[in-house]
């Protein structure tokens, strides 16, 4: 029995151009400038290890941004909003079903308070867990683990979606029941064939 459905937000509830590209073509900077920052300090910054704002603070004149740092995550942070209102129904749907309804997020802090606010996630998940509140970045299977012990949920009574391939497997090698996100028509029929139709 299904206890526990978890979704990935990005890709699936919300679909937006990255960061990385609308500032290299509106900024002129280069993607290799970026980069170093997002697979550097970024990635502390995900696991809750280093604050974003502090991070940006020595970077922004190389990326030549000339506002605040407060400007810059929100230029960022509006410009990756494009919820998908149907994934969004079918996920409140769930929760007719006595099915528990979980974030599984990769995140730095700000980010996930962002969205939880501006998509109003707590609308739509019992639960939003994100790697800088774990201190763990998916595809590590302790990112799976802590959420079914916090949750007293069986692997085998979770199933999940992601738009990543190494984090499907990486639920599936634990028993999840876990699914690269394919449509919402294809996810409908995931969750009904594992719930019996209920």
């Amino acid at each position: 029995m299904i206890k526990l459905a978890l979704f990935d937000i990005d890709g699936i509830l919300n679909v937006a151009p990255r960061f990385s590209t609308r500032y290299t073509q509106e900024f002129g900077v280069s993607m290799d400038t970026l980069l170093e920052f997002f697979d550097g300090r970024f990635q502390e910054c995900r696991i809750g290890q280093a604050d974003l704002r502090e991070e940006l603070t020595k970077v922004k004149d190389d990326w030549k941004f000339n506002g605040s740092v407060d400007e810059l995550l929100d230029y960022w942070f509006k410009g990756e909003v494009n919820e998908i209102r149907e994934v969004r129904e079918f996920i409140i749907e769930i929760k007719q079903k006595d099915i528990i309804r979980a974030a599984g997020t990769n995140q730095e802090k700000y980010r996930v308070e962002y969205l939880t606010n501006t998509l109003k996630l707590n609308e739509v998940f019992d639960k939003i867990y994100s790697s800088a509140g774990i201190g763990i970045t998916k595809p590590d299977i302790k990112f799976f683990k802590f959420i079914s012990d916090d949750l007293l949920i069986p692997y085998d009574e979770i199933i999940y979606w992601d738009d990543s391939q190494k984090n499907v497997d990486s639920a599936r090698s634990l028993g999840i029941h876990a699914y690269l996100f394919e449509g919402l028509d294809k996810m409908r029929e995931q969750f009904k064939n594992l719930t019996n139709g209920k």
